[in-house]
């Protein structure tokens, strides 16, 4: 697959492996919008829907982190959803950004059971896996 994104390839790798893809996409444009849909709450309620047991959402980082770009900063590996839900409601995400994510992912993970997974496209196989990336669980 040459000239190709990091997230088309893993999307074509993991259709070849079996997995069922579902994308939203945005570019952040909102000239002449009339509405705006969030992408990640949009993802979570249509991976709800169609009775998903994962969601993954590819991000340009590794993982989620608390006290993000503080000295305190602590990578969020796995979690469950009520402790997501603390974190989130404490104000440690921005809105909009890994704000929306946390709380698409929260909601998922509530209306599922499932889990989300939180990742770069360069780590998502280990993520999905397990073995990278922040996961959000029930």
């Amino acid at each position: 697959m040459q000239n190709t994104s990091p997230a088309a390839k893993v999307i074509v790798d993991l259709l070849e492996q079996g997995y069922n893809i579902v994308l939203t996409s945005g570019n952040g444009e909102l000239e002449g919008a009339m509405a705006v849909i969030d992408k990640d709450y949009a993802s979570a309620v249509l991976a709800a829907q169609i009775k998903a047991k994962n969601l993954l959402i590819l991000i340009d980082v590794t993982n989620a982190y608390f006290n993000c770009n503080k000295e305190n900063q602590e990578i969020l590996g796995e979690i469950n959803f009520a402790l997501a839900m603390q974190i989130a409601n404490e104000g440690h995400f921005i809105k909009g950004s890994m704000g929306s994510k946390i709380e698409a992912s929260i909601n998922f993970v509530k209306k599922t059971q499932g889990k989300t997974i939180i990742t770069n496209p360069k780590h998502a196989f280990r993520a999905v896996e397990g073995e990278e990336g922040t996961i959000i669980i029930s």
